[in-house]
């Protein structure tokens, strides 16, 4: 499933580049913020590699180095189909001599130029990368426009490099936070169980501490639920992973609170992360919640 996904992910991802090049004269693959940073190879890469990665998740594979590897080669074979795709539909207008992009029309390789020989597929490329300015834009605004080949070599290999990098980086996007059982080979289902205010954090957390420390709990986590929920802007957000196999089960609980801008966001600092017991949870396997 992995590689039939991998392969659907990668024609998606050469189909959106070569067509934004062909039908709105836009680069995607070499569209850039902050001057260097290869948004938009990063984008086409995280596409192509998605399929493959939710494949693994889907397949219940635990991710692993090789798996990278593969995805590097998928980014490899991605930017040399974008590239030989859209140097196929390369053609000249004979009137005008301009670029245009066309399945019969006078082809580019019939032409040659000077320094840069026939128009084979790697002289095209090589003239592109040399010869096309390279624009600064600042809040929508041109600032300056640079044609060298040094710069065009350093920001094509950076584009380059993004795409790859987004291919392989997007299986933290597949994976999300699910967590692999390795004992049952399996991904285990994930949770939102409640919400707890983060005023009352302090004696929720004492209250969990003493739960799972005792050898026979005679509560569960619904009835600390029932004491300490309820609503509120800042919070901790509780959830489970559980394995249906062997019933291991960790309790993930993250805080949402307001940040310098305002806004009511995740806290990266705060991790609580731990092993409890099913039986404290098992109430929440057994209906949808959250």
């Amino acid at each position: 499933m992995s590689i039939i996904l991998g392969l659907v992910s990668l024609v998606i991802a050469t189909a959106i580049s070569i067509a934004a090049t062909v039908f709105l004269d836009f680069e995607v693959l070499h569209f850039s913020i902050v001057f260097i940073i290869p948004i938009g190879a990063l984008i086409i890469g995280g596409i192509c590699g998605y399929g493959y990665f939710k494949g693994l998740v889907l397949s219940n594979k635990a991710i692993k180095g090789y798996h990278y590897l593969i995805a590097f080669i998928l980014g490899i074979i991605c930017l040399g189909a974008i590239k030989y795709g859209t140097y196929q539909l390369t053609c000249i207008n004979p009137e005008t001599f301009n670029i245009e992009y066309s399945l019969d029309g006078d082809h580019i390789s019939n032409y040659e130029l000077p320094d840069y020989g026939p128009m084979t597929f790697v002289n095209f490329n090589r003239y592109l990368i040399e010869t096309t300015p390279v624009s600064f834009s600042y809040r929508r605004r041109e600032v300056a426009e640079v044609s060298n080949k040094t710069a065009g070599w350093v920001l094509t290999i950076i584009d380059y490099l993004g795409l790859i990098v987004g291919c392989m980086v997007v299986s933290g996007l597949a994976t999300g936070d699910r967590i692999y059982c390795d004992k049952c080979k399996k991904y285990m289902k994930r949770k939102h169980i409640f919400n707890i205010p983060k005023e009352e954090g302090e004696g929720f957390f004492i209250a969990l501490e003493s739960l799972m420390a005792e050898p026979m709990p005679v509560t569960t986590l619904k009835e600390l639920e029932q004491k300490f929920s309820k609503n509120a802007k800042e919070y901790y957000k509780c959830y489970i992973s559980y394995c249906e196999s062997c019933k291991d089960t960790i309790l993930d609980i993250t805080l949402i609170e307001k940040d310098g801008n305002n806004k009511y966001t995740e806290n990266d600092e705060f991790e609580y992360k731990k092993k409890i017991d099913f039986n404290l949870v098992q109430v929440y396997t057994e209906k949808k919640v959250g």
